[in-house]
């Protein structure tokens, strides 16, 4: 019993840094699709091209 509380904690605990991973991925993602999207204003003709 005591090897299954173990590996339930180890588990949860993982979980929580794959969380904090993924949302600091996702904010990534987010500020970098916000700074193309800036590039491109400033730069009509590559706005109308792609």
């Amino acid at each position: 019993m005591v090897n299954l509380e173990k590996a339930q904690d180890e588990y949860r605990k993982r979980q929580l840094e794959l969380n904090t991973i993924r949302r600091q991925h996702e904010a990534q993602i987010k500020d970098y699709s916000e700074f193309m999207r800036t590039i491109r204003q400033r730069d009509g003709r590559k706005a109308s091209r792609g």
